[in-house]
């Protein structure tokens, strides 16, 4: 079964309100669309899209999170469907790097 990096984008879109602390994740999926709505179950566990005009959550959203199929060979293939890791996000990847600590 193939594995997939979901990474986010844009930080700042106010949507983002509506998962958990989002990290680079990687899941086991027999499609990324399966791939998409695992991360978004483990991050965003009130799906608004499951309401009558509810959004998306942003996992789903393809301008929100980059997707691509892991091609390491260390990377497992085999195994049942599901998050795999989340790594965390850096500065670099969209967040604002935190203020610098005052010195007393």
């Amino acid at each position: 079964m193939p594995i997939y990096r979901l990474a986010p984008l844009d930080l700042f879109d106010p949507r983002w309100i509506l998962s958990r602390e989002p990290g680079i994740a990687y899941v086991r999926a027999s499609s990324l669309e399966d791939a998409r709505r695992i991360v978004s179950d483990h991050f965003c566990p009130v799906d608004p899209a499951r309401e009558p005009g509810g959004a998306p959550t942003p996992w789903c959203d393809e301008s929100l999170v980059v997707a691509e199929l892991v091609s390491d060979p260390r990377a497992r293939d085999w195994g049942p469907p599901g998050l795999i890791l989340v790594e965390p996000l850096t500065p670099t990847l969209g967040r604002p790097a935190p203020p610098p600590r005052r010195r007393a």
